[in-house]
């Protein structure tokens, strides 16, 4: 019992310093933009049940007193990263989960979306955060036609099915990129270039 404590509160401290504030904008529902300092939730796809918060945190300056904001109050958040701009929105997982998600792709066929999680390991001499597959250092990718209530995902960092698989399967009407993956002349690295290959697919 004592050693399970031990590495719940070690996994709840790596997460908490995994955040951090960022210059940014927040986006309301109803148009309102909030400018300063911005704090995106941290996913967890730990094997420990963690109720972890899924707000978006504000405050306009380092000073100001600490916002909390959700899926309700929120639009897009707009975070600057090494002078470039870069937009998050809530994004639905299932029928009753959103998250926080980059957009990588948007506009054509389906939307490629993406993010960073956090996940504990034991090895025998600690416990520390994981991280899978990683493409511009994001962890997992989803995608989503304008049509779909709900996101699919393509690269999790719980690997239950292939890359490749999951691919054919949800771009099945695109026979000549499913040849593409099954020869592997496009892998799960080229992920960004299959979503553009099915945007101009016919």
């Amino acid at each position: 019992m004592k050693k399970i404590a031990v590495v719940l509160f070690l996994f709840i401290s790596l997460v908490a310093k995994s955040q951090s504030w960022q210059e940014g904008t927040i986006v309301l529902k109803n148009e309102k933009q909030l400018e300063g300092l911005v704090m995106l939730p941290v996913i967890s796809k730990d094997y420990l049940t963690v109720n972890l918060n899924n707000k978006v945190k504000f405050k306009a300056s380092k000073k100001s007193k600490k916002k909390k904001f959700t899926e309700d109050d929120i639009k897009r958040i707009e975070i600057i990263k090494e002078g470039s701009k870069s937009t998050y929105v809530y994004l639905p997982v299932s029928e009753k989960k959103s998250e926080v998600f980059e957009i990588v792709i948007a506009g054509g066929k389906v939307n490629l979306y993406a993010r960073g999680v956090s996940m504990t390991t034991s090895n025998g001499t600690g416990t520390g955060v994981a991280s899978g597959f990683s493409v511009g250092n994001y962890d997992e990718f989803y995608v989503k036609r304008p049509q779909e209530e709900i996101a699919s995902p393509l690269v999790t960092i719980r690997i239950s099915k292939s890359f490749k698989n999951r691919a054919a399967d949800y771009f099945s009407d695109c026979p000549s990129l499913v040849r593409k993956l099954n020869d592997k002349d496009l892998k799960e690295k080229d992920i960004q270039k299959v979503i553009e290959f099915y945007n101009t697919c016919n």
